[in-house]
């Protein structure tokens, strides 16, 4: 059986394999285990993945755009230089991520408990965080320009080297954020202060 339909088959876990190169559209992906496993160049688009564990996997210069990952657990995993154009995570449980250098415009991140992500160099602007448990969070870098927060406590989250500039965000997200001079002044009109000098 080949990479291909071992990974479109149900139930059949993956493991210590190098991807390359490989194209899947308009496909599911479920009930498996993706362990030690590098995505290099491949593309997996308008596809979901329903209740697959990534553990210790790597995607490289891969294109993941408008795919869902539903009920999925990630450990160990880096994104690094791909993109996420309009996918949805959603019900996830993220132990341990990290993305860098990708483009990730329009993500929708739904219910999800995440333990440890650090976002850097990305671009997710006019994305969604909705009812995400954020427990150790990073980000550097990153533009979340026109980005809308719901029920997500950013308590204590360093936002200060990031563009936040037309975030949509509720009062319970924003308290604790930790911003620089210009972005508090920007916040503040979300809450329709004027600041008179």
């Amino acid at each position: 059986m080949s990479l291909r339909e071992l990974l479109l088959e149900d139930e059949e876990n993956i493991y210590d394999e190098h991807i390359n190169d490989l194209h899947i559209e308009n496909k599911k992906i479920k009930n498996k285990t993706l362990q030690d496993i590098t995505f290099s160049n491949v593309e997996i688009i308008e596809s979901e993945f329903n209740n697959v564990f990534f553990e210790n996997v790597t995607f490289d210069k891969c294109d993941l755009s408008n795919t869902k990952f539903i009920d999925c657990g990630f450990k160990k995993v880096t994104i690094n230089d791909s993109k996420m154009i309009g996918s949805n995570l959603i019900t996830c449980n993220i132990i341990e991520a990290t993305i860098k250098n990708s483009r990730c415009r329009y993500l929708n991140l739904a219910e999800l408990k995440v333990k440890q992500l650090t976002i850097t160099d990305s671009d997710f602007t006019e994305s969604s965080f909705f009812k995400v448990y954020l427990q150790k969070f990073k980000t550097d870098n990153t533009n979340y320009q026109k980005s809308e927060i719901i029920e997500t406590s950013l308590n204590g989250i360093d936002f200060s080297k990031c563009n936040i500039s037309d975030l949509k965000i509720d009062q319970r997200s924003i308290k604790g954020i930790q911003v620089n001079t210009l972005q508090a002044m920007d916040l503040l009109k979300l809450f329709e202060i004027d600041i008179v000098e």
